[in-house]
């Protein structure tokens, strides 16, 4: 403990008296009644910096690190909630410790199109629910593009009074459906086999290419519909730490990463 200090306090307090622990840390005796008050908010700047950031992208995260890191900065990222953690004033050494009170926190959220498209994976739908599914997400299509998949979507809604007979699998790697009508008109459609998305696992952040595949049942002569994401647990994990995941990117901050939370 600074002896200036102890010997300030000694001048306001008188009856405070001054120890060592065991460690031979300075422990103060103060008798009862008495407060002791700081006056740092009366100084022209405070004695240290005590702050935590609330970033909301992992850019503004990343410019926040490189305006306030130190030489003892280091970042925790906890890969189960996707949050990271910069510790400007961590502990150079063991016996050297820091009060780690200047702090910046991300939270990467997930974007709202991942997250639909995913937990829609595998789920029955019949043509009029995946023709609005559809058009609701027709930004979303690369290939075959969002017009080809919109023109889709207008059949399904046009022909939602139909029965459907068989499928064929084509040799473009398309399915066709036949169907005949009340009036005993009849007719085919053509839908994808497959599909690819471009979409953002985070909010603001890349886009990555997602794969899909349509499957079908027809029962009772209903056309029943899904489809299912191919690869989207490894663009999650390459979001997270792959060669332009979230991971690489904190570590070009030139700080220690450490996986986990503090």
């Amino acid at each position: 403990m600074d002896s200036n200090l102890i010997q300030a306090i000694n001048e306001i307090y008188p009856q405070v008296r001054f120890a060592h622990d065991d460690s031979d840390h300075v422990i103060a005796v103060v008798p009862e009644q008495y407060k002791l008050e700081s006056i740092e908010r009366f100084q022209q700047s405070p004695y240290r910096l005590k702050q935590q950031a609330v970033l909301q992208s992992l850019e503004s995260f990343l410019k926040y690190t490189e305006a306030h890191k130190e030489e003892s900065s280091v970042i925790f990222f906890d890969e189960k909630e996707l949050i990271a953690r910069l510790i400007v004033d961590y502990h150079e050494r063991n016996d050297l410790p820091s009060w780690c009170d200047h702090k910046a926190i991300y939270a990467a959220e997930l974007d709202e199109r991942w997250v639909e498209w995913r937990r829609k994976s595998n789920e029955r739908m019949n043509q009029i629910e995946l023709a609005q599914f559809i058009e609701r997400h027709v930004k979303d299509f690369k290939d075959p593009t969002g017009a080809e998949m919109l023109t889709m979507a207008t059949n399904f809604q046009v022909n939602r009074k139909v029965t459907y007979g068989n499928a064929v699998n084509l040799s473009t790697g398309e399915v066709q459906f036949e169907y005949s009508n009340a009036s005993g008109g009849k007719g085919t459609m053509t839908v994808p086999d497959t599909f690819k998305l471009a979409i953002p696992v985070f909010k603001n952040g890349d886009h990555y290419e997602v794969e899909a595949k349509l499957r079908y049942r027809l029962h009772d002569e209903n056309l029943v519909l899904m489809y299912e994401l191919i690869n989207d647990d490894d663009i999650m994990r390459d979001a997270v730490s792959g060669e332009e995941g979230m991971i690489v990117k904190l570590e070009a901050s030139g700080l220690p990463v450490y996986l986990g939370k503090l």
